[in-house]
């Protein structure tokens, strides 16, 4: 039986893994097999020989950020951005390209 998927990279970055996926299918959240399967990430992230494993959260997935809190994640980085609409009057030159 299937509950989800997840994609790990070991040594993304030296002595670091990096998990670009974590997912549980919808009709099998809630049964703890997300916090399952992170452990099952930090044991093959120590099996690797790595000693940190690193996850991206996009801003707005509560779910995903308070499983990784209460597992004892700590952010240590945020971006943000905006989506601007075409034509909002911000066509500013490229660096090198004015007069």
């Amino acid at each position: 039986m299937e509950i989800g998927t997840g994609w790990l990279k070991h040594h993304h970055i030296p002595g670091v893994t990096f998990g670009f996926s974590l997912e549980i299918d919808a009709e099998h959240r809630g049964r703890g097999y997300g916090r399952a399967a992170m452990a099952v990430g930090e044991r093959a992230t120590v099996e690797a020989g790595d000693s940190a494993l690193m996850f991206n959260v996009f801003g707005g997935n509560d779910v995903a950020m308070n499983l990784y809190t209460s597992a004892g994640y700590r952010v240590v980085a945020e971006a943000r951005s905006i989506e601007l609409p075409p034509g909002t009057g911000l066509d500013l030159p490229v660096a090198g390209s004015g007069p």
